[in-house]
């Protein structure tokens, strides 16, 4: 290559020039200037300090010049215009245009050119009234004064129960159906959409249980009357995925007697909701209610109370109950839970048992005591503790308002069972011989959940 400047570099019909022109602050006085025609009109230059990079640079942008002048030589005016007309069809839909023509081949193979006869005819069999038509996260534009709901806005705040939980349980998992498939007609939405909103969502549990609720979302639309009823929905033709075993933590009895002691001596208003979760296998949400979003800790979560609470009998009546499971259930009050209750004034066993999201403050408390708890190890420990001595699985599934299957697939690590009675044992450090009134420590009280005449409505 020549060193004459200024130097051209020529690929094709494409030349792009490198010229010299004087530097104060460059070392042998001289800086370099490559510099070529944009394809659309107008020049582009970039300076560099050493003529070998400048040379490299003219070399590799003549190339790329060259290439796309080869690949868009034969695209005509007209050409450009067809294309742009069909992303601005599919955009009205609320289709990526590659879809568009994907869904058109197939339908020409399927009707050869009688397409839109046999579009007709499946709305006049399958649509016979026109339905309104909804957007599926609605037009907020108030710089536009504009302001129309949207499908995933109105479900929300449609249901009986409350409007903060339908918002914690479904808006977050449906926004990503939304920023997945975009601001369009729910009826517009395809198979493959769902399906690739689906592929994103990482683990199998959380991919089900983000299908599960958009599932709710458009049988409910189904209801309303915006999607036809005599139509299978479009994400039903989704399937499950294989959700792969979630790890089940424990404790030691050791380290449960650790934090009892402790949550008792520094922390007692959260001791009754420890006992209950752990000693007696009640589920965090039945106890304080569903953990709080962003530390917002709301007391008028309902939440376990003291007034379904029976020392004297040695049971309890679970006050809300998590939905899907068993309305109303007894849960046996053990020998050690009975001692550790009965720590509790008097005078405060009334109302709620707990603050609102009492769990997530002992895991805090005792993690800064360098008491080290897995996730709902509490709960977990119990039910494979109980099992692992009194190998009943089945009134274990009635007590913790569960199934045998559940307890194999999310609760239980084999235990041996003098590992497990130990866990029976903890019992609070000079609890009064009164208290002490069973001759076995880890015993269960005789009767269960099967043998207790649940109670009528309303008690």
């Amino acid at each position: 290559m020549s060193k004459k400047f200024p130097i051209s570099v020529v690929e094709g019909n494409v030349t792009v020039k490198v010229y010299r022109q004087a530097s104060k602050t460059a070392s042998d006085g001289y800086g370099y200037l490559v510099s070529w025609q944009k394809p659309g009109g107008g020049r582009y230059r970039v300076s560099y300090a050493d003529l070998d990079k400048a040379r490299d640079e003219a070399m590799l942008k003549a190339k790329q010049l060259a290439r796309g002048i080869v690949e868009a030589q034969h695209i005509t005016l007209s050409d450009m215009e067809e294309l742009a007309a069909i992303r601005l069809i599919a955009r009205r839909q609320g289709v990526p245009a590659v879809a568009a023509m994907e869904e058109w081949d197939k339908s020409r193979t399927i009707a050869g050119g009688a397409v839109i006869e046999a579009c007709t005819s499946w709305a006049k069999t399958r649509r016979p009234v026109e339905l309104p038509r909804i957007l599926l996260g609605g037009v907020h534009d108030r710089g536009k004064d504009k302001e129309e709901e949207g499908a995933i806005d109105i479900f929300c705040g449609a249901g009986e129960k409350d409007k903060t939980e339908a918002e914690r349980t479904y808006r977050s998992k449906l926004n990503s159906l939304l920023a997945s498939v975009g601001n369009v007609y729910v009826d517009t939405i395809t198979l493959a959409q769902f399906e690739k909103w689906l592929r994103s969502i990482g683990d199998g549990v959380t991919r089900n249980d983000y299908r599960k609720r958009a599932l709710a979302l458009f049988r409910w639309l189904q209801q309303q009357g915006y999607l036809p009823e005599d139509k299978r929905l479009e994400l039903e033709r989704t399937k499950r995925v294989k959700e792969e075993p979630s790890e089940i933590g424990t404790i030691t009895p050791t380290v449960f007697a650790r934090a009892l002691e402790f949550i008792a001596t520094k922390h007692p208003r959260h001791l009754t909701a420890l006992v209950l979760n752990g000693g007696l296998g009640m589920r965090a949400v039945e106890v304080h209610g569903k953990n709080p979003k962003k530390g917002v800790y709301r007391q008028t979560m309902p939440r376990q109370k003291w007034e379904d609470i029976s020392l004297e009998a040695r049971h309890l009546n679970v006050s809300v109950a998590k939905e899907g499971t068993p309305a109303w259930r007894y849960v046996p009050i053990t020998a050690a839970a009975y001692e550790w209750l009965s720590l509790v004034p008097v005078e405060q066993r009334t109302g709620p048992v707990c603050l609102a999201g009492a769990l997530q403050q002992v895991r805090r408390h005792c993690l800064a005591a360098g008491i080290q708890l897995p996730n709902n190890c509490f709960r977990h420990s119990y039910i494979s503790h109980r099992i692992g001595f009194a190998k009943d699985k089945g009134a274990c599934a009635d007590d913790c308002g569960t199934s045998v299957k559940e307890i194999d697939r999310r609760y239980r690590r084999p235990t041996l069972p003098e590992v497990g009675k130990a866990w029976f044992r903890v019992r609070p450090h000079g609890a009064p011989a009164m208290l002490a009134v069973r001759p076995c420590e880890y015993e269960l009280p005789a009767h269960s959940a099967s043998t207790i005449p649940a109670p009528s409505p309303g008690t």
